[in-house]
């Protein structure tokens, strides 16, 4: 997937939630754009939070994202490994 494609996604208001399916077969859902950081190769998910100090994180190429699709029709489908941001 290209930083601009993905920044285009994000930027988009109002903003939807997000399924992001890596190339392992993990998948990452981003319920809050503020939670992507995007570079010109990687994009960092903030997946979890705990009291306020960020606790779980991932780091992915670009090149990695082989699908993005809105939460709401993710979820009918079943998948297996699941990380939140």
């Amino acid at each position: 997937m290209r930083a601009k494609d993905l920044k285009e996604l994000l930027d988009h208001r109002p903003f939807e939630p997000l399924r992001f399916h890596i190339s392992s077969g993990d998948y990452v859902d981003v319920r809050h754009p503020e939670m992507v950081l995007l570079s010109s190769s990687m994009v960092f998910f903030a997946i979890k939070f705990v009291r306020g100090l960020l606790q779980k994180f991932a780091w992915y190429s670009l090149v990695h994202i082989v699908k993005v699709e809105p939460l709401r029709n993710a979820k009918r489908m079943g998948h297996r490994r699941q990380r939140r941001a």
